[in-house]
């Protein structure tokens, strides 16, 4: 396959464009964020969040970008949930960054005949039962200007970060917060965040 690589870390992309020409593989791109250089692909390796996207629209961007290429996930987040959501969505992988250079091999093997990949600490039964309980979708009874603040709290801003950037005031973001939190069944910020991966989801997909 052709591959491009899309990962915020310099060294994650040198290490896995090794691990692609070892299993065989073309990278015909490696960058930090995806962009619209893509062209004709047949793969694109990606973590779950780059500089300017994430989660669902990573996926959607990908097929506009690469005229329908696959997309396999490479990320630290081992939450099922997630998993489930981003597979739901159309992700034809998921591989975990603590997993070894042969299993990326099989993940690019499986990819390559068709195939969904998951990895070995997930089992068929975990993810069936995660898109059963399909929890992430609290996430779309948040308002238009709640995913905004989410977004940016999952992008590591303050309060009065996150208040400068959307021209509202302090008080007005806290606000914000603790809806979100009340509204995701969460029993703080932090947990909620934890869910950040799917942040773009609610950016894109959401109510108005």
């Amino acid at each position: 396959m052709n591959i491009v690589i899309v990962d915020s870390s310099p060294i994650m992309r040198v290490g896995l464009a090794l691990a692609c020409a070892e299993a065989k593989h073309s990278v015909v791109a490696s960058m930090s964020d995806l962009d619209d250089t893509c062209g004709r692909v047949d793969l694109v390796i990606c973590d779950i969040m780059t500089p300017s996207r994430s989660g669902l629209a990573l996926i959607d961007d990908v097929r506009a970008t690469t005229a329908g290429g696959k997309v396999l996930f490479f990320s630290m987040v081992t939450d099922v949930s997630i998993i489930a959501l981003l597979l739901a969505a159309g992700a034809d992988g998921y591989v975990t960054k603590s997993q070894s250079c042969a299993e990326l091999a099989e993940a690019l093997a499986v990819v390559a005949r068709g195939g969904r990949y998951l990895p070995p600490t997930v089992s068929q039964a975990e993810l069936a039962a995660a898109e059963r309980d399909r929890a992430f979708e609290r996430f779309a009874g948040l308002s238009k200007r709640e995913r905004e603040v989410f977004e940016l709290t999952v992008r590591g801003l303050s309060h009065d970060q996150v208040a400068k950037q959307l021209s509202i005031s302090r008080r007005t973001a806290e606000t914000h917060r603790h809806r979100i939190v009340h509204k995701l069944g969460a029993a703080s910020m932090s947990d909620a965040v934890r869910l950040g991966a799917l942040h773009s989801a609610i950016g894109s997909r959401g109510p108005a």
